[in-house]
């Protein structure tokens, strides 16, 4: 979804954009312990955390360590959270925008405790895939942080998911070159979903709801609405947000 709306946000601009921006954010409403409730995959969790993301600067692409470039990141309901970087959130947008936008990135969203767990994890080595003998038996420190991951982090408590995406370009001032000296105009947007309830009992969480909407969306442009042609499609490219039916 972030990958469509992206690139729908860059071509309502007008103009190549300087800077492409994305934070995505889904946990726990409330904060509880470990700041954090597991609401997908535990493996592809730990992958955002240990694999390398996939980023845009100065228009070309770089790959960075993930949990790095922390900032803080301000929602109106919740107390200041941070973003930093992961993998994989950017999908195909560095390959689309290319060459077209300075700077492409996607950032995580979570509570600032939770960041601080994550990085002092990793530092200690517990999302490792080496292989190690402990007591005759061969494991690996992330099989066993996946296991206790799966225990600490269940809940059934209320979630949230937050996107926003900011498309800028730059206008430079008088005398002054490029962005530094320059001021921002663009877009901005912001998306907030909350777990679907039907009379005090939970229908989906937020996050299923998120991945409903984007199959929904995706779906409707492969009827023949919106993708009319075959072969390997980027969705941020084929797929459009102009409405189509009354529907």
């Amino acid at each position: 979804m972030a990958s469509i709306l992206g690139g729908e946000l860059v071509k309502r601009l007008g103009a190549e954009p300087t800077r492409y921006g994305c934070t995505l954010a889904a946990f726990p409403r409330k904060p509880r312990p470990f700041h954090y409730q597991l609401v997908f995959s535990v493996e592809g969790l730990i992958n955002e955390y240990v694999e390398p993301a996939r980023i845009l600067r100065k228009g070309k692409l770089v790959t960075i360590e993930p949990l790095t470039e922390p900032e803080q990141f301000h929602m109106s309901g919740f107390s200041p959270l941070v973003a930093f970087h992961t993998s994989g959130g950017t999908s195909t947008l560095p390959e689309s925008f290319g060459g077209k936008v300075g700077e492409c990135f996607e950032k995580t969203v979570r509570y600032p405790g939770h960041y601080d767990l994550l990085c002092e994890l990793k530092e200690l080595g517990l999302f490792s895939s080496r292989k190690m003998k402990v007591n005759g038996a061969e494991i690996t420190p992330r099989a066993v942080m996946s296991k206790i991951f799966e225990g600490k982090f269940a809940s059934n408590g209320p979630d949230v998911c937050i996107m926003r995406l900011e498309a800028h370009e730059s206008v430079s001032a008088y005398g002054v070159r490029g962005l530094l000296g320059g001021r921002l105009k663009g877009h901005v947007a912001t998306f907030t979903l909350v777990e679907m309830e039907k009379r005090g009992i939970r229908i989906q969480y937020a996050l299923e709801r998120w991945v409903s909407l984007q199959t929904s969306v995706v779906s409707l442009q492969f009827s023949g609405i919106g993708i009319r042609r075959t072969g390997r499609a980027m969705q941020n490219i084929r797929t459009t947000c102009e409405p189509k039916t009354d529907d």
